[in-house]
């Protein structure tokens, strides 16, 4: 590829007819265990340090003489024989001594870091055009610095790698892709190529389905957090639950810190146990034993129903609280706190929403608890999925009707709330602070007109697949 961009340019008259030829060192790319094997080693082979040694410096080259099993026997610029230290294999690199034709004008590619006999640096992968030679036979630059012509790690610069050319642009980019290479190639290479022209890109390939193939897949490496929530979706069905109709929706999103906790609570239930079976028996250090039971879900509940007397399940947690601690009690006065799933002994005794219909938590709240009647169900903030408020069609025309629904998709059950000015119970979701949501008894019309009424509640739960 390189011969020929240089051919045709040398027709343009691009480059001058009075090229000379230069040392190239041709990197071997051996490995760290291939440098410390003498085996591999062969008379003229080039040994350049880019890290001090014993006896060595940095930036010294040196020439492989002889080697035995092993040892290898190195001369150095001033003709004495040195031992290469194969135990320092990682502070050098092995090069082939080759040539390297370069006329005026031609574009060359810096391999190696180094600095110019006018002491200027060149950095690795950096772009150069050659200006013309002096009179002891080194290159120059357009921008007037010297190279030595025995420096070697140059190449020419019209072909270059991907991640060689990662940071640079240019006019026109030619990508060459052939199947030899699709081993190598992937979503993130295939865009720093294809992302570093300015007016023209042409891809050159000899197999166009495997490309599209190989450069369909990604190498990004999944952190340990992506394997958790890799891991939590394919163990738990509620995070891959049947897709429903699509509806408007408003959408809501958890702080980092409530998703890392969410996270971290999650996984640790499913680690030891979520909640105890239906039955199942507790022993306390008191000798008493308590049963934890279920509470069965209906399919649609009105304010005068009852969904079924029962305690809440409890979880590993309280279990583990009632053992250790079992003098403890409860606070006299139930707390938004004290009503949720993490109150060890939940007690019987309805907040008091007075004229409200929804009762807001101080801080962040992490159950959500709906009271109908004399009853209440429940649910884990982080089990919520969206929420929607729209315009109640039924109250079309019909002033007693209530005109607004609030719709709480969780992970279990779809939770459906009629009444007037329900966006202040959709700011507290957006806020995460909405904690208990009732019923009022009072009429809406009897209400006060910035209050939100709530005349209905009705909970659908969702069955597993």
């Amino acid at each position: 590829m390189t011969a020929r961009i240089r051919e045709r340019l040398k027709r343009a008259e691009k480059l001058r007819e009075d090229e000379r030829e230069f040392l190239w060192l041709k990197n071997l790319q051996w490995t760290e265990a291939q440098r410390t094997d003498a085996r591999n080693y062969q008379s003229g082979m080039v040994v350049q340090f880019h890290q001090n040694a014993p006896g060595f410096q940095r930036g010294e080259r040196v020439t492989v003489k002889q080697r035995d099993e092993r040892s290898v026997q190195v001369e150095r610029e001033n003709g004495k024989t040195a031992s290469l230290p194969m135990d320092k294999a990682a502070g050098f690199q092995v090069y082939e001594k080759q040539q390297i034709a370069l006329a005026p004008g031609d574009m060359i590619r810096i391999t190696q870091n180094c600095f110019t006999r006018d002491n200027q640096r060149l950095n690795n992968g950096e772009l150069k055009r050659v200006q013309g030679f002096t009179k002891d036979g080194n290159l120059k630059l357009t921008n007037g610095w010297v190279i030595a012509k025995d420096y070697g790690n140059l190449t020419h610069g019209y072909c270059v790698t991907s991640y060689d050319s990662q940071s640079k642009g240019m006019d026109r980019v030619f990508v060459a892709e052939n199947s030899e290479s699709f081993r190598a190639a992937d979503r993130q290479q295939f865009y720093v190529s294809v992302s570093r022209f300015k007016e023209a890109l042409t891809i050159y390939t000899d197999d166009k389905r495997q490309l599209l193939e190989a450069v369909s897949k990604s190498s990004e490496r999944p952190s340990a957090m992506d394997l958790v929530k890799t891991e939590v979706a394919r163990n738990d069905y509620r995070t891959t639950r049947p897709m429903r109709e699509l509806r408007p929706m408003r959408h809501t999103r958890l702080s980092l810190v409530h998703r890392i906790a969410n996270l971290i609570d999650e996984g640790a239930r499913r680690w030891l146990g979520d909640v105890f079976r239906v039955g199942q028996q507790i022993e306390a250090r008191t000798g008493k034993a308590e049963y934890a039971k279920a509470i069965k879900p209906t399919e649609s509940v009105k304010p005068e129903e009852k969904i079924v007397e029962a305690t809440k399940p409890l979880t590993v947690r309280e279990a583990q609280e009632q053992t250790v601690r079992p003098n403890l009690k409860p606070p006299a006065t139930p707390s938004v706190r004290a009503a949720s799933v993490f109150n060890p002994k939940p007690t019987t005794t309805m907040p008091n929403l007075k004229d409200d219909c929804f009762q807001s938590a101080n801080g962040h709240c992490f159950c959500i608890e709906f009271h109908i009647g004399k009853q209440r169900r429940g649910f884990h903030s982080s089990h919520l999925i969206e929420y929607t408020l729209d315009e109640n069609p039924e109250a079309k025309g019909d002033s007693n009707c209530p005109p607004e629904k609030l719709v709480l998709a969780f992970a279990t059950a779809d939770v459906i709330v009629s009444g007037w000015r329900l966006g202040r119970l959709a700011s507290q979701l957006h806020e995460n602070k909405l904690a208990i949501v009732g019923i009022q008894s009072k009429r809406s019309d009897e209400s006060d007109a910035n209050k939100p009424c709530v005349t209905a509640i009705t909970i659908t739960p969702i069955t597993k697949p």
